[in-house]
C-alpha cells in the first residue's frame, strides 16, 4: 500500500511538472501571438491615420483650388468695370481708389491689396502697399491674365493675380497666403504637435506654425543652419512633393520648433494644388509617436496583464490538478451511479409509455363495446321506426314525428360508427366509391350552420367530379372537425375568415416524402384556413395525441384531431398543418381518388 502511494504521489509530481511546463510554453506561444496581433493592430491604425490624412490633405487642395478660381473670376469681372471709370480718356482717379478699395473691404482680410497700373504707368492703390518681388511665374496667356508668386519682405507671400482692362491697363489682386491658409485649413487639427503647412514647387516654406520657418528653403536653408542633421529621408520625401507627386511618407525629421531641434518619426500625406501652370504642395504632417506610443504602451500593459495571470492560472491549475487527483477515486463511482440513474430513467419512461398505451386500448375496448351496446339499443329503434313509416300514410301528422325518430336514430348510428373508427374496429366496412365533390358539398351545408355572425366562410370548393374510395360519414366528420377547431380558434377575432378550397392535383414527392413513387396518381386536395390564433411548435407537436387539447375544460375532449388523423390514414391519404402564433392555421387533407374520369385528369394541377 505504501508502494502505490509513493508511486501515485510521483506520478502526481510528474503530471504537475508536464502541467507546468505547458501552461507555460502556451503562455509564450499566446504572449507571441498577442504582441503580433498588438503590432498588427497598430500598423492598421497608423494606416487609418494615413488615410484620414490624405482626405484632409485633397480637401485642403480642392478648397486652395477653388479659393483661387473665385478670385480669378471676381478680377475678371472686376477688370471689366475698370472702364466706367474713363471719361474722354482721363480715368477718374477718385472714384476708381475707391472702387478698389470697396473690392477689398468687401473681401475683409483675404485680398491684401487692389492694384492698378494704367497704360501709361500711374499706379493706384487701395492702401499703402510694399514693393513687392516677384519669386514664381505660375501663369499668363495671351488675353493679358497672370499669376505670379510674390513676397514682400522675409515672411510675406501673396498670390498676385492680374488681368488686362480694356483701356490697356492692368488691374491686379493680391492674395495673402496666410488669410487663403487660414480659410482652407487652419479648421483641422492633427494630434497635439501635427499641422499643415504650404510649400512652392520650388521648395520655399509659403506658411508654417514656426513663423522662423516661413521664407526659407525647406532642405537647402535647414542644412546650412544645421549641417549636423540627417536629412536624408526628408529630402527623399521633399523630392517627391516638388515633382508633383501625390502620397504619403513615414520619415525621420526634426521638431523644428524647439530651440534645438530635436529628431524624431513623422507621418506626412501630400498633395499638389494645382493653381495656373504651377503647383503648390499641401503637407499635412503628425508626430508618429502619437500614434505608436500609446498603442505601445497598451500592448506593454496587455502583456504584463496576461504574464500575471498567466502566473496565476498555472499556480490554480496545478491547485486544481491536486484537487482533482483526490477526486479521481469518486469518478468511478459517480459514473456508476449516473449510468444506474440513467437505466432507472429510462425503464421510467419506458413503464409510462407501456402504461399510456394500455390506457388507450382499454379506451378503445371500452370505446367498442360502447358503441356494440348503443348499436343493439339503436336497432329496433330504427327497425320499428321504418314498420311505423311504412303502416303510417305520409300526409298523418305522425308521420313527420316517426321520421323525426328514424332521422335522430340514423344520425346516433352515425355517431357510434365514428366511435366505432376511433376504437379500431370496423374501420373498413362501410368503405365504398365516392363522388367526393358532392360529399364536401353536403358537408359545407352543415358547416354553414355552425358558422357564427363574425366569421365570414369563403367556399372555394372546386366542382370538378371525382371519386375516392371512403366512407361519406367519416369524410364528413374530416371537414366537420377541422372547421370546428377553426371556428374555435377565430372567437376572439373580431373579423374572423375561414377559406374551405378544394382541387384535383399531382403530387409532387419533393412536397413531402408521402408522395414518392405516386407521383401519377391523382389525388383531391382540401383545405381548410383561418386567420385564428395559431399554434406554437410545442402545440404542434402534440395535436394528434388522444385527448391533448388546448380548449377550457368542458369545450373540447382532445380526439377530434386524433380522430381526423385516423380517418385520413384509413384512406389512405395524408394530413399536414402549418401554423405559426398570431398568423392563423392551415390544415390540408389529401386523398387518392379511385380511377379518375378525363375531365378530372383534365383539370388536375401539379402541387
Amino acid at each position: 500500500m505504501e508502494k502505490q502511494n509513493m508511486q501515485r504521489k510521483e506520478n502526481s509530481r510528474k503530471a504537475i511538472v508536464l502541467l507546468s511546463a505547458g501552461i507555460l510554453l502556451t503562455s509564450i506561444l499566446l504572449a507571441l501571438s498577442l504582441y503580433q496581433m498588438l503590432s498588427n493592430y497598430q500598423n492598421r491604425v497608423i494606416e487609418g491615420q494615413t488615410q484620414q490624412m490624405t482626405h484632409l490633405v485633397r480637401s485642403v487642395t480642392n478648397s486652395i483650388e477653388v479659393y483661387v478660381e473665385e478670385y480669378r473670376r471676381d478680377l475678371r469681372i472686376a477688370a471689366g468695370d475698370i472702364s466706367h471709370f474713363y471719361e474722354d480718356m482721363e480715368v477718374d482717379k477718385e472714384s476708381l481708389l475707391c472702387y478698389l478699395r470697396e473690392q477689398v473691404a468687401i473681401r475683409g482680410n483675404n485680398l491684401g491689396c487692389a492694384f492698378y497700373e494704367t497704360a501709361e504707368g500711374e499706379r493706384f492703390f487701395s492702401a499703402p502697399f510694399e514693393n513687392w518681388d516677384t519669386v514664381r511665374e505660375m501663369y499668363s496667356d495671351d488675353e493679358g491674365e497672370q499669376m505670379e508668386l510674390v513676397r514682400t519682405g522675409q515672411r510675406d507671400f501673396y498670390l498676385r493675380l492680374s488681368a488686362k482692362t480694356v483701356s490697356g491697363g492692368r488691374l491686379s489682386f493680391f492674395l495673402d497666403i496666410r488669410a487663403m491658409y487660414e480659410q482652407t485649413a487652419s479648421y483641422i487639427t492633427l494630434g497635439e504637435n501635427g499641422y499643415i503647412m504650404l510649400k512652392a514647387s520650388d521648395g520655399m516654406i509659403l506658411n508654417h506654425p514656426v513663423e522662423e520657418q516661413i521664407g526659407i528653403d525647406v532642405i537647402d536653408d535647414r542644412q546650412a543652419e544645421y549641417p549636423d542633421f540627417d536629412l536624408t529621408e526628408l529630402a527623399a520625401m521633399v523630392d517627391d512633393q516638388l515633382a508633383g507627386k501625390t502620397g504619403t511618407a513615414i520619415y525621420e525629421s526634426y521638431w523644428w520648433a524647439e530651440e534645438e531641434p530635436s529628431r524624431v518619426r513623422k507621418i506626412s500625406s501630400y498633395e499638389p494644388a494645382h493653381l495656373g501652370n504651377d503647383f503648390i504642395v499641401v503637407s499635412a504632417v503628425i508626430d508618429y509617436s502619437e500614434l505608436s506610443i500609446p498603442i505601445r504602451d497598451g500592448m506593454v500593459r496587455i502583456l504584463a496583464v496576461a504574464g500575471s495571470l498567466g502566473a496565476m492560472l498555472i499556480l490554480l491549475l496545478v491547485g486544481f490538478v491536486r484537487v482533482m487527483l483526490r477526486m479521481r477515486s469518486y469518478e468511478a463511482e459517480n459514473a456508476r451511479l449516473r449510468q444506474l440513474n440513467e437505466q432507472l430513467e429510462a425503464l421510467r419512461e419506458k413503464e409510462e409509455r407501456l402504461a399510456h398505451q394500455q390506457r388507450l386500448q382499454l379506451l378503445g375496448t371500452m370505446t367498442g363495446g360502447i358503441a356494440h351496446e348503443f348499436n343493439n339499443l339503436l336497432t329496433p329503434i330504427m327497425g320499428y321506426s321504418v314498420i311505423l313509416l311504412a303502416d303510417t300514410e305520409p300526409t298523418s301528422e305522425r308521420y313527420a314525428d316517426l321520421q323525426e325518430i328514424y332521422d335522430s336514430a340514423k344520425k346516433a348510428k352515425e355517431i357510434i360508427d365514428q366511435l366505432s373508427q376511433f376504437s379500431g374496429k370496423n374501420a373498413e366496412k362501410t368503405f365504398r366509391s365516392l363522388p367526393i365533390t358532392q360529399v364536401i358539398h353536403k358537408a359545407m351545408v352543415m358547416v354553414n350552420s355552425i358558422i357564427p355572425r363574425h366569421i365570414r366562410l369563403e367556399n372555394r370548393l372546386s366542382d370538378t367530379e371525382a371519386a375516392v374510395w371512403g366512407n361519406p360519414t367519416q369524410i364528413t366528420q374530416i371537414l366537420l372537425n377541422l372547421c370546428n377547431n377553426a371556428i374555435h380558434a377565430m372567437k376572439d377575432v373580431e373579423q374572423g375568415e375561414l377559406v374551405v378550397e378544394s382541387q384535383i392535383l399531382t403530387p409532387d414527392k419533393k412536397k413531402h416524402p408521402f408522395f414518392r413513387g405516386k407521383e401519377k396518381k391523382l389525388f383531391y386536395r382540401l383545405s381548410i384556413r383561418d386567420n385564428g390564433c395559431g399554434m406554437s411548435e410545442e402545440t404542434l407537436a402534440q395535436i394528434y395525441v388522444p385527448f391533448f387539447t388546448t380548449k377550457k375544460a368542458g369545450e373540447g375532449t382532445g380526439l377530434g384531431l386524433s380522430i381526423v388523423q385516423r380517418i385520413v390514414e384509413a384512406h389512405h391519404g395524408l394530413l399536414c398543418v402549418t401554423s405559426a402564433p398570431g398568423e392563423g392555421t392551415e390544415f390540408v387533407v389529401y386523398l387518392p381518388l379511385e380511377r379518375p374520369s378525363e375531365e378530372t385528369i383534365k383539370g388536375g394541377k401539379k402541387l
